[in-house]
């Protein structure tokens, strides 16, 4: 999760084998970093509904047999917290979404904390909020899918619920 959160926060160089890298569409693929970008209108409007970074690039319907799979992320203060909501066109929910949601949610400290040290702000962090458009279990995961149900849902079963549904 370490190495992934960098991934989608820095401007990553060309790696072997990899096309590009989230870091890289947010913070240079259309040669404006878009982080920052969030940071300073945040900064300046902190009731914007404009903190908009978008990762989809219109080439990438000709261009790539890999376009990425998030495609737009949205940043918002309401309450004094910061929210952030992700969209995936595509979303692999056992291998790619825990190291997904930690990287985003990493994404959401980082620009709260670079908020908050440049303003008067004491903003806190909102939920993540992350939307599929098309979420799923590739075939080959099916197997350990599976043992991590027999594993795991009996326990989770047992536990004792926390907060209400």
């Amino acid at each position: 999760i370490q190495d992934y959160r960098s991934q989608i926060l820095d401007d990553a160089p060309q790696q072997k084998g990899v096309k590009y890298t989230y870091g890289q569409r947010l913070r240079s693929w259309f040669g404006r970093d878009q982080i920052q970008q969030v940071i300073d209108k945040l900064i300046q409007d902190q009731q914007s509904t404009r903190a908009v970074m978008s990762l989809w690039d219109v080439k990438d319907h000709e261009e790539t047999e890999s376009p990425p799979c998030l495609n737009h992320i949205w940043v918002r203060i309401n309450d004094n917290q910061l929210s952030l909501t992700a969209t995936f066109r595509s979303n692999d929910m056992f291998s790619a979404w825990v190291a997904n949601a930690m990287g985003l949610r990493a994404l959401q400290q980082d620009i709260c904390e670079q908020i908050n040290r440049v303003s008067d702000a004491q903003l806190t962090l909102a939920p993540l909020i992350t939307i599929s458009q098309s979420a799923h279990i590739y075939n080959d995961c099916w197997e350990y899918a599976d043992q991590v149900i027999q594993n795991q849902y009996f326990k989770l079963c047992q536990q004792p619920r926390t907060s209400p549904l």
